[in-house]
């Protein structure tokens, strides 16, 4: 599942998928508070932050929208 999730982000990414409809509405949003927070350098310290509950995939998906977004916008 691990390389899946994997390969999903890079989609993610390019804009070809939308996030919300691989992670929870509320799962994103916690993650992307805890990457305002915490910095999305690691995800170790993401990791750490959320707690159990949040999958690898999860964050680097989340983050992939983050940076989707920044491209679109700059």
């Amino acid at each position: 599942m691990h390389a899946v999730k994997n390969h999903l982000a890079h989609f993610v990414a390019s804009g070809k998928l939308d996030v919300g409809s691989l992670v929870a509405a509320n799962k994103t949003e916690q993650i992307r508070q805890a990457a305002a927070e915490h910095g999305s350098d690691s995800l170790g310290k993401l990791k750490a932050a959320l707690g159990g509950d949040y999958s690898y995939g999860d964050i680097r998906m989340v983050l992939a929208s983050l940076q989707t977004r920044q491209d679109r916008v700059g």
